[in-house]
């Protein structure tokens, strides 16, 4: 195995829909739907159309999850 097989990863790191959604095994759909009925991760809007995702909000995100309650 080896290094690059499991990437580290930061707090820092911005995080497309798309690898938001293979990472934590969700559809894209499920994120859009989500965003617009306000109970996933933060998200960053750039445009009209591109949308982020920092991994430290999509970290506190399942930690609020995990305490029973949304965000």
């Amino acid at each position: 195995m080896k290094d690059d097989d499991f990437p580290v990863k930061h707090p820092g790191d911005i995080l497309t829909a798309k690898e938001l959604a293979e990472e934590y095994r969700l559809s894209e759909r499920t994120l859009a739907n989500m965003r617009v009925n306000g109970t996933g991760p933060q998200f960053v809007k750039f445009g009209k159309r591109m949308v982020r995702y920092r991994r430290a909000d999509i970290e506190a995100f399942i930690a609020g999850a995990g305490r029973g309650g949304e965000q």
